[in-house]
C-alpha cells in the first residue's frame, strides 16, 4: 500500500507572472487538475510542502486539504530552481478512490549479489520504476528486489519475479529484466559496481511518467 500524506492548501488568485510575489512570501504555487476537476491554481506553504514532498515516490497519495475540502491526488510534475534546487511549482492530478489509476512504482534494490561477490560480476539495472494500475489505496509504495538470489553470472531478476499484491495490475512487460549480473562492464543499463550492494535510491521524487498536464501558466522568470 502506498504511503499517504496530507498538505494544507488554499486557492490561489494570482497567476502567471504575478506568482513571483507569493514565492517571496514563502508560498509554493501549484495547480491541481483531474478528470472530474477543472484546473485549479492553489498555494502551499513552501517549507511544509518541501518537507513532505522530498520523501514521496511516484505512487504516493497526497491528500490536499483545500480550504477544508479534501482532494486525493498524485504528484505528476515538480519544477525546481535550476541553481538552488528549491521547489517552484508542482502539478497534482486529482484522482478518485473508486477509479483505477495508473502510476509508476519505484524499484528499490537491496542485498548483496553472490555473483558479484564471488565472480566479479557487474550489476546492471534496467528498470527503476514499474508501471501499474490499481485503485489508489492499493498502490504499492515501492517494489523491493533482493539481489541475493543472483548467484551466477547471467542471473537476472525480472518483472515476472515481483511479488505483487492483490488488486495491482502490472503494466510493464512481464518479460523485462529489472536487474541482472553481467560478466562484462559497460553493458547497457544503470551499472552498479562495488561489492554488489546497491543503495536505496535517494528519497524524493523519482522522474514520473507525466500522464497529463494541467494548464501551464505564463510566467517569466
Amino acid at each position: 500500500m502506498s504511503q499517504e500524506i496530507v498538505l494544507k492548501a488554499s486557492k490561489r488568485e494570482l497567476t502567471g507572472k504575478k506568482v513571483k510575489s507569493v514565492r517571496r512570501d514563502g508560498k509554493l504555487p501549484c495547480v491541481v487538475y483531474g478528470k472530474h476537476l477543472e484546473s485549479m491554481p492553489i498555494l502551499l506553504d513552501l517549507r511544509d510542502a518541501t518537507k513532505s514532498l522530498n520523501n514521496i515516490t511516484p505512487s504516493t497519495i497526497v491528500d490536499l486539504d483545500i480550504d477544508g475540502k479534501t482532494i486525493m491526488t498524485l504528484v505528476r510534475e515538480i519544477q525546481r530552481d535550476f541553481i538552488l534546487g528549491t521547489y517552484r511549482h508542482v502539478d497534482f492530478q486529482a484522482i478518485s478512490e473508486n477509479e483505477l489509476v495508473k502510476a509508476n512504482v519505484q524499484v528499490v534494490i537491496t542485498g548483496i549479489a553472490p555473483a558479484v561477490k564471488n565472480y566479479n560480476g557487474v550489476l546492471v539495472q534496467s528498470l527503476t520504476t514499474i508501471a501499474v494500475e490499481a485503485f489508489p489505496r492499493d498502490l504499492p509504495d515501492k517494489f523491493i528486489v533482493d539481489i541475493a538470489v543472483l548467484k551466477n553470472l547471467g542471473d537476472s531478476f525480472g518483472v515476472a519475479d515481483l511479488k505483487v499484491t492483490q488488486g495491482v495490475k502490472v503494466l510493464t512487460d512481464s518479460r523485462a529484466s529489472i536487474v541482472l549480473v553481467s560478466g562484462k562492464a559497460g553493458a547497457l543499463g544503470v551499472v552498479v559496481g562495488g561489492g554488489g550492494e546497491m543503495e536505496e535510491p535517494e528519497s524524493g521524487m523519482a522522474e514520473p511518467e507525466v500522464i497529463a498536464h494541467g494548464k501551464k501558466e505564463e510566467e517569466e522568470e
